[in-house]
């Protein structure tokens, strides 16, 4: 942990303004406030329970680096005074993200274009796609650990549970719904298993709703789906060794989203709009 406090020791806890709580979870509260006068977010871990949970996430984000689909780490400390503190807390505060989580950004909205659909996804698989480049699972990826920043762009957070790939993993965690069935019997499973949540996320951006599973289960794809679409949905629920990489399914995405691009372009300036119609109908 001291070689990673070298990297963020410019951050100045002093500087650090709070304002209302945003969120709860399993790990904590996140608060809006305010820092060298831009808007953040402040992850507060209460309790010496959190210790090596706060190392790991700190750790995490750091190697990572800058990348447009990964939220801005800013700094942290410990011991910090946050509001109402009972006992020891660690501080992790990264960029605020206005749009919100993708969850409710899909599910709020009466109906999204297949391009903007195709968008949200592809940001999302290139924040994925960067952390393994790095050989890291995120090991939680869901809708609701993806937020819009005020341009739209989707940015992935949350690294509390994420490790390095080399590391023996056996641990069932995430969130129901998500995980993995390799995760599921506590078998042992690589990034991959990103691969399978990414599917989930990718089915609930399509169909603007939280998909409702049993264990054993993936959600049903409709006819009104897009063959491409479907199929790749398919292929991230394979069985583990088939399943594609997150950089491939980037690039997948883009090529999807370069031909309903072309498309509708085709679309406004033929009155049929035969190629646009045909591509959504498949």
């Amino acid at each position: 942990m001291e070689g990673d406090q070298d990297l963020w020791k410019e951050f100045k806890p002093e500087k650090l303004k709070w304002r209302k709580r945003i969120a709860s979870g399993g790990y904590g509260d996140v608060f809006a406030g305010a820092y060298d006068g831009k808007k953040v977010a402040i992850k507060v871990m209460t309790g010496s329970a959190f210790a090596e949970a706060f190392q790991r996430e700190v750790s995490t984000w750091i190697q990572l680096g800058d990348h447009p689909n990964v939220a801005v780490f800013i700094g942290a400390t410990k011991d910090i005074k946050s509001p109402k503190q009972l006992k020891i807390s660690y501080c992790i505060v990264s960029e605020f993200l206005p749009g919100g989580t993708l969850a409710a950004y899909v599910t709020k909205r009466k109906e999204i274009a297949l391009s903007r659909k195709l968008q949200l996804a592809l940001d999302a698989a290139r924040g994925v796609s960067h952390l393994h480049s790095k050989n890291i699972l995120h090991r939680d990826v869901k809708l609701k650990n993806l937020l819009l920043d005020g341009e739209g762009r989707v940015k992935i957070l949350d690294f509390g549970i994420s490790r390095i790939e080399d590391t023996d993993m056996s641990v069932n965690v995430g969130s129901r719904g998500y995980k993995a069935p390799e995760v599921m019997i506590n078998g042992s499973y690589g990034c991959k298993c990103d691969v399978f949540s990414f599917g989930i996320c990718l089915w609930e951006i399509y169909y603007q709703k939280r998909a409702q599973l049993n264990l054993s289960t993936t959600p049903r794809i409709g006819d009104d789906c897009p063959e491409d679409l479907a199929n790749l949905m398919r292929r991230c629920w394979k069985d583990c060794k088939d399943r594609p990489q997150m950089a491939e399914i980037a690039k997948d995405l883009e090529d999807m989203l370069s031909k309903t691009e072309d498309a509708f372009g085709s679309q406004k300036n033929n009155q049929f709009g035969g190629c646009f119609f045909s591509f959504l109908r498949r």
